[in-house]
Order: structure tokens, then sequence, then C-alpha cells
């Protein structure tokens, strides 16, 4: 019987873990009292229908005993379906306000009296007596933990409808989120308060309410608290709340429970936003397989969507926690497929160099930085071949590109009336634009041509002048005239033609023993 009932018992207790626990709680919702009989529910509903035709219900449902769902006939009748379930019923009753003793109702009952009215501050200082000198089975504890959370949950809920509260609200909620906490802690540890709630199982004698019930209650009590504030910080961290958020850590990581159990919590927090990374990713692989040439956008707006997600789950999650690394890592693959199907259809590598950096600052197994960091060295080879290396802005145009011949693994031979000299020779291609190849060709005209303007000019003028001084200063003046007006001329931001014996591949091949020219120099 435990092996089956552990799970199902934790997961049910576990679905109520979140900030609206006490707004939906059937017994708050109806304003009934928690030892009611399916026969007082009944009758309470047909007495609520009535008031809300009769138009006498919005004072009831305003009270902090049903703040405003007993005049919603919809949420009256989840209640009662709620009630007529035995596991939910109980774990509603759990949530509420319990008598001092089990055969107590609301007349002979001061604190449930005293709620009924909408006077807290008595039913409080009832309980707080109760808690100085003891009470029976310390249910006085359990009330004043249920008082204090739903409090603070109260103001919460507040703080969301109204966008903000003001500090002296804050700082109460705080002071209710430390009591709540404080008395939950003791009920952990009170045996009698655990007993009575075995007598009330007993009492509701349901097949499906087993005496383990309340161990299990009792084991999973500790991870549903957890997982209400995990959830609240969740909150506070999509809204840019930095206070609330730290809060809410604090509160979670706070001395008195165990480890595992605040991992569980905050990774049950992130599953919403797990399963909405994971939709994202989808959507995007289906974008791009139906058009490869978006891949490089698609990817890029992935990255921009899921920043303020995985910020969240940082938030939560230390470094190293599978859960973060796992979205982490399934965002980055995406991006990481994305950007391949994109450069396998146009080619255009230079586009998705910054994108697959930005996929490696997300990416967090060593694994899967690793295969991006070996992707970002052939995506940057990629774009250099295709990047005019003379401007590094155009693409290349291959009928623009420059030849560096090369020659290498130089063999000489002594043969019988000389040396033999065998080698290897290699083009290296240099990307360039044609933009940048017509720079060239213009600085190019304008040297030479200068320079055989010069050798004409300084030669007449010289010969006329009978001065060989002359013809070397005309000569000068000429050649010097021409550079400059080549230099005024040549784009901003390229670089000469010589330039094409410093790219990588020239280097590289220097480096390995090579040299510039298609033969060596003692070969005519």
């Amino acid at each position: 019987m435990e092996t089956d009932t552990t799970p199902e018992w934790n997961e049910t207790l576990l679905k109520m873990a979140r900030p609206d626990v006490y707004r939906v709680n059937a017994f708050r919702m109806l304003g009934l009292p928690v030892n009611a009989s399916p026969k007082e529910v009944s009758s309470h509903i047909r007495k609520l229908d009535l008031m809300e035709r009769y138009g006498d219900i919005e004072h009831h449902s305003s009270s902090f005993l049903a703040p405003g769902s007993a005049g919603d006939r919809e949420a009256r009748r989840e209640a009662q379906q709620r009630l007529l379930d035995p596991e939910l019923r109980f774990i509603d009753e759990f949530f509420w306000f319990w008598p001092l003793s089990l055969d107590s109702t609301e007349e002979n009952d001061e604190t449930l009296a005293a709620i009924k009215q909408g006077d807290l501050s008595r039913a409080l200082s009832v309980w707080q007596s109760h808690e100085a000198y003891g009470s029976e089975a310390n249910v006085s504890v359990h009330n004043l933990a249920v008082f204090y959370h739903a409090m603070a949950l109260d103001i919460e809920h507040t703080e969301v409808e109204t966008k903000g509260i003001s500090e002296q609200h804050v700082e109460q909620k705080r002071s209710y989120w430390q009591k709540a906490f404080a008395e939950w802690k003791r009920l952990l540890s009170e045996e009698s308060f655990w007993r009575r709630v075995r007598e009330r199982i007993r009492e509701l004698d349901d097949p499906r309410l087993t005496a383990d019930t309340a161990d299990r209650i009792r084991e999973g009590l500790p991870k549903a608290l957890l997982t209400i504030n995990a959830v609240l910080a969740v909150e506070a961290s999509e809204t840019s709340d930095p206070k609330d958020l730290a809060f809410h850590l604090a509160m979670i990581k706070q001395p008195g429970f165990d480890s595992s159990i605040v991992q569980d919590a905050l990774q049950r927090a992130v599953v919403p936003i797990r399963d909405r990374l994971k939709a994202m990713c989808l959507h995007c692989g289906d974008q791009v397989t139906k058009s490869p040439e978006s891949g490089n956008n698609v990817a890029s707006s992935l990255i921009k969507d899921t920043a303020p997600l995985l910020k969240t789950v940082d938030a939560l999650l230390a470094k190293g926690d599978p859960a973060r690394e796992s979205v982490h890592d399934e965002v980055a693959e995406q991006v990481r497929s994305c950007l391949v199907s994109f450069g396998n259809k146009t080619a255009d590598w230079r586009a998705v160099l910054g994108t697959a950096k930005k996929s490696l600052g997300i990416a967090e197994s060593p694994s899967l930085q690793e295969k991006i960091r070996e992707d970002l060295q052939v995506i940057s080879a990629n774009a250099e071949y295709s990047t005019c290396w003379f401007c590094g802005a155009n693409c290349d145009d291959a009928d623009s590109s420059v030849t560096v011949m090369m020659h290498g693994n130089v063999e000489r031979v002594p043969g019988l009336l000389q040396t033999q000299v065998r080698w290897q020779y290699l083009p290296v291609m240099v990307p360039r634009c044609t933009r940048c190849q017509s720079a060239h060709k213009r600085s190019r005209a304008w040297r030479i041509g200068g320079i055989i303007t010069a050798f004409v000019l300084a030669i007449f003028i010289g010969i006329a002048s009978g001065s060989f001084w002359v013809f070397l200063a005309i000569l000068g003046v000429i050649i010097a005239a021409s550079h400059g007006l080549s230099a005024m001329t040549f784009p901003k931001g390229v670089k000469p033609e010589s330039y094409k014996n410093e790219f990588r591949t020239v280097k590289e091949m220097i480096s390995g023993g090579w040299k510039i020219g298609q033969k060596p120099k003692e070969v005519s």
C-alpha cells in the first residue's frame, strides 16, 4: 500500500503547491468549517445561490473568509466538486483552520466563531494564548501557520493585482512569511498534531484515506511549502523585482530544510519555463525546416526571446544544476541547428559568426561548448574565405580574387653536370571584392602612368635645359605626385594589393616552410 500511495499523495499535495492555494480552498471560498458534512455543504451552496439571486451575497463574498469567490457561481460549483473528492477535501482541510477539538463546531469553538464574524484579531489572540500554554494536539500552531501563510499570500495576490504595494505592506508581508515558516517547521516536529491528523482520517472513514496518508502529507509538506515560494521567486524574476526574488530565495534556502528538498522545489518551479523553452525551440526548428534561408534570423530571435526565461532559470538554479544545464543546452543546440541549415543553404558564413558566438555563451555543458568552439573555427574559416581580405566588409567575388603563388618542399639532387632542383608549387586564392579590385587597378594605373609620364617629361625638359639635375628633379616630382594622387584616390579602409601576402593561408604556409613565388630563386 505504501509504495502505491506515496507518489500519488505527494503529487496531489504538490499540485496544490501554488500561490493561490488558499484562494481556491473550498472551505474558505464557501465560508464553511472544515468539519462540515456533505449535507451541510449542499445546504450552504443552495443558500449562497439564493443570496446571489436576491443580491445579498456581495458582503459575504468580500470577507477574509471568502474573498470574492462565494459570489461566483462557477467557483462555488468547483469548490463543491473538490469537497466530493476525499483527497482534495482533506488537503483543503489541512490548509484551513481546525477546531481546537475534533468534536467542536462553529457554535462552541471560540476561534471558529470569531473567524466567521470576521474578527481575526480575536482568533489570533486565542491561538497565540493556546500556543504559549499548550493546546490540544498543537492545533493552535497549525492554525497560526495557516493564518500567517494565508495572509502573506493574500498580500502577494494584492501586489500582483495592484501592480505594487506600500513599503509598509511589503514589510508586513515578509513578517507573515517568516512567522508562517516558523510555525510550519515547528508543526512538522509535533507528534501530537500528526496523531490528530490520523484521528481525523479515521473519522472521515474513506478507503482512499489511510493511516499512511498522514505520513505522506508530513513527508511532502516541506517540498510543497518551498515550491510555493519558488513559484513566487519565478514571478519576481519575470517582473524584474530583485528584492522580492532575493527574499523568496532566502526563505527557500533557510536552515531547517534538507538541501535535496530545496533543490526539488526549485526544479519543480522551473518546469513551466522549461516547457515554454522547449516549445519555442520546436517552433524555431519547424520554421527553419520550411525555410532554411531564414535560419540566422530565427536563431537571433530565439536568443533574444529566451534570454529573460534563461535569466529566471539562472536566478533559481546554480551553475552545474542538471535542470539548468539541460534548458541552456537545448536553446544553444537549437541555435546551432538553425545556423547550420542557414549556412548550408546560403553559404553566407559571415552572417552567422556573431550569432554562433552568442550560442557559446548560452551552452553550459562542456561537451556542447566544445562542439560550438569547433563550429566557430569552421565558420570563421568559411567566413574568412568568403569575405574580401582587403576591406573585410564585402563578399568576395571569384573573378576578382588575387593569386599568390607559393613553392615549397624543395629538393636539391646532385647530378653529373649540375644540381637538379625539384619543388612543389601551389596557388593560394586571396578573396577580393570587385570594389577593391577596381581600387587596386586604379592605384596601379596611377603609379605606372606616373612613372612613364615622369620619364617622358623629364627627358624632354632635361634635354632642353641641358641639365641632368633638372632631369632628376622633374622625374622625382612627377613620380611623387602620381603616388600622392594614387593615395588620395584610394578608398578609405581598403588595404593595398601587397596585403595579399598577409592572408592567413599564406602566413600558415610560410610558417610551414613554403615561400612566396612559383619557383626557387636559383631556378631560371
